[in-house]
């Protein structure tokens, strides 16, 4: 295996950042933090000093590999022992490629990002891309905070898989998430936020929807928008105590009661359960106050809030 141990205090100032790039082998690559440290540090940013970003960061890259037994580039990127500082353009987790020196045999790219305190703060991230070949990609927020401020993208391409885990972390996508046409799911689990407050972002839309949302005791920050589902899937699943949506803004009320879904599941013969889970939080300040409710809309295959005045 290639593995890059991480000391008690760490800068890098880099253009760029590769892990498991064209390495084909069962043991992959990673960048982790030494077990012999307590509370390390780890800090990135380009090479233009504090403000600048890591241009392009790719863990499990499957460009330029050689010919293998072993159809897959495997990287890991794991923070989890310590806190994670990092300004970064463009970031992919699991790229797959038809490029593979030799014969151009088709190589798959298989990633991980893990992170448990601390600050990314990326402009792009692509989980799981298929650059003429699958890709697999996994992030694991389990604490701290995931910013992304331009694209958020899960499963880039016909039988590529991303998947997002929420857990203990506050997870912000300023434009939404796109389901790119793989495998895309979102697991939150306690303690998991997950923030799209722009009034036109969503996540997933009926033509492009996620493969599947899970929530269990998992907290929602959505902007409602009456013409658009906030969050579409194919397989909704809900447990816990409550799973709670609080709303940032609301599109203009004509009349009341006014409904209409923030949660659109079952599509192309999907499936929902734990509905009764989804609780209502608190609503965008207003004069006079509104007054809504949560509703499971069985019959639409929604979760809908209600404006009863």
């Amino acid at each position: 295996p290639s593995i890059l141990l991480l000391g008690q205090t760490n800068a890098f100032f880099a253009d760029s950042i590769a892990v498991g790039r064209g390495k084909t082998d069962t043991t992959g690559s990673s960048m982790l933090f030494n077990s012999s440290f307590a509370n390390p540090t780890a800090y990135f940013r380009g090479t233009s000093g504090a403000a600048s970003r890591v241009g392009t960061w790719s863990i499990g890259d499957a460009w330029g590999s050689k010919v293998t037994t072993f159809p897959s580039s495997v990287g890991t990127c794991d923070f989890s022992l310590g806190t994670v500082n990092a300004l970064v353009g463009t970031m992919y987790v699991g790229k797959g490629a038809s490029t593979a020196i030799g014969s151009g045999a088709n190589i798959t790219g298989v990633g991980t990002l893990a992170f448990g305190a601390g600050t990314i703060d990326v402009n792009t991230l692509q989980v799981g891309v298929s650059a003429t070949v699958a890709g697999t990609g996994t992030v694991n927020a389990n604490g701290g905070v995931l910013l992304v401020n331009t694209l958020l993208e899960l499963a880039n391409g016909s039988g590529s898989s991303g998947t997002l885990n929420i857990s203990n972390a506050t997870v912000t996508a300023n434009t939404g998430i796109t389901a790119g046409g793989g495998t895309a799911t979102i697991n939150m689990n306690s303690g998991g936020a997950l923030t799209v407050t722009n009034a036109s972002a969503t996540i997933g839309t009926a033509a492009n929807p996620l493969t599947t949302f899970s929530a269990a005791n998992a907290t929602l920050n959505l902007a409602a928008n009456s013409l658009v589902p906030t969050i579409v899937t194919v397989n909704l699943a809900a447990g816990g105590t409550a799973n709670t949506i609080n709303l940032s803004s609301v599109s203009v009320l004509y009349g009341f009661p006014t409904q209409f879904p923030v949660i659109q599941y079952g599509l192309n013969g999907g499936s929902g359960s734990g509905m009764s889970t989804f609780v209502l939080g608190t609503l965008p300040l207003a004069s006079p106050a509104y007054g809504a409710y949560i509703s499971n809309n069985v019959a639409n295959n929604s979760i809908d809030i209600v404006f009863t005045n």
